[in-house]
């Protein structure tokens, strides 16, 4: 005899995301296999892949897939927490750790065939890649001389660096440094005159990973 849980997973093959992309009928199969959504939401699993396919269903997920969404490279059509409030009801529902989000990136990362992320910025970028902007004050990245901008160190929040668009034309060398220390002693001895630098700060923000790009 077929359950309710079973009910409802085998429900989930007519939702109109997977008319977008027939591909996610593999994900789904591979889903309901591993038990991965029962892993991250117990018997509500079923309910949250339900959820995913609702948000990739407004994302477009055939474009998303093959790449379309690249928006600006860090995308603009939709924010994270807005995206969650209309689609799921919850501002929070897609955050990183919560099974919704979860299964809408690893979704979005097996259809482009790439890893699932393993930090907070790979997260950042597979919702980037997808038209999404997440956390877009927190993020920030640290710059010198950029151009455009101020001849100071300057901290450039993600939603800056998505509206910022670099001159036109060859500008020579720029350079990338890990320590901030770097970022002030090339300040004090060149000011005006040192190159673009764009600091990493340890781990590369999805800011200043938009940057160098």
């Amino acid at each position: 005899m077929i359950n309710t849980a079973e009910r409802a997973e085998d429900s989930l093959g007519a939702h109109p995301a997977v008319g977008l992309d027939d591909r996610l009928t593999g994900w789904l199969e591979q889903v309901r296999k591993t038990g991965f959504d029962r892993r991250l939401a117990g018997a509500r699993g079923a309910a949250a892949v339900r959820t995913a396919l609702d948000v990739l269903a407004v994302l477009g997920v055939d474009r998303v897939a093959d790449g379309q969404q690249i928006g600006g490279s860090a995308g603009g059509r939709h924010r994270l927490a807005v995206l969650a409030a209309e689609v799921v009801g919850d501002a929070h529902a897609l955050d990183r750790g919560r099974p919704a989000g979860t299964l809408v990136v690893h979704a979005l990362t097996w259809l482009r065939e790439v890893p699932f992320p393993q930090d907070a910025a790979d997260w950042r970028r597979a919702w980037a890649d997808a038209g999404v902007a997440c956390d877009d004050l927190s993020c920030d990245v640290l710059v010198l001389n950029l151009p455009g901008f101020a001849m100071e160190p300057l901290r450039l929040t993600l939603r800056q660096v998505m509206s910022w668009r670099p001159p036109a034309g060859d500008h020579g060398l720029v350079l990338a440094c890990e320590n901030l220390a770097v970022v002030a002693a090339m300040t004090d001895r060149f000011g005006e005159a040192a190159p673009p630098i764009v600091c990493v700060d340890g781990m590369p923000s999805t800011a200043a990973l938009l940057v160098l790009e």
